[in-house]
């Protein structure tokens, strides 16, 4: 839960063995009343991360596909969420392959230092589905391969990301 209070990263490899990904999956997640944490792939084949704390929520999307039907490629995905030092938005950045993608954010709601601290989940992320608040599994699963999941308690660097995706690429090729 201390992870999520504070500025993180998350980071993973995926792909569609069959190159047709379903209309809309999560990666990962769960929903546990006040706070929540999504990271979804869209019907569009754009990326959507969403984070709750408390009553605050904040929505960021892709705003190109980042995967396309057809794709049997690994995908490198990275997300940073940076709190901001003072009361203040957080600042949220998509990389794909190690490099940042051009994101919006969907919701007018801020997420602000004070809401991040609130942020009192204990529940385990479920990867490749999410959880509901009644612990039920969603039925939006991903239906590809994650691998080499981290969760990093600080936002990654630009560079640190990079000198990521160059030291796993090797173990990803298609």
């Amino acid at each position: 839960q201390s992870t999520f209070r504070d500025s993180f990263s998350i980071c993973f490899w995926f792909k569609f063995p069959d190159g047709q990904p379903s209309d809309a999956m999560r990666f990962l997640g769960y929903d546990a009343g006040d706070d929540e944490l999504f990271i979804s792939l869209e019907a569009d084949g754009k990326s959507k991360f969403q984070f709750r704390s408390s009553e605050d929520r904040v929505i960021s999307r892709t705003d190109a596909a980042i995967a396309s039907n057809n794709q049997t490629d690994w995908i490198y995905l990275t997300i940073t969420l940076t709190k901001a030092p003072t009361i203040g938005d957080a600042q949220i950045i998509f990389y794909k392959d190690g490099s940042a993608v051009d994101s919006s954010l969907v919701t007018t709601e801020t997420l602000t230092q004070d809401n991040m601290e609130q942020y009192t989940q204990d529940e385990n992320l479920v990867l490749g589905a999410y959880r509901k608040d009644d612990d039920s599994i969603g039925d939006d699963t991903c239906d590809g391969i994650i691998d080499d999941f981290k969760i990093y308690s600080k936002a990654l660097t630009a560079a640190e990301i990079s000198k990521n995706y160059n030291a796993t690429k090797g173990r990803h090729k298609n």
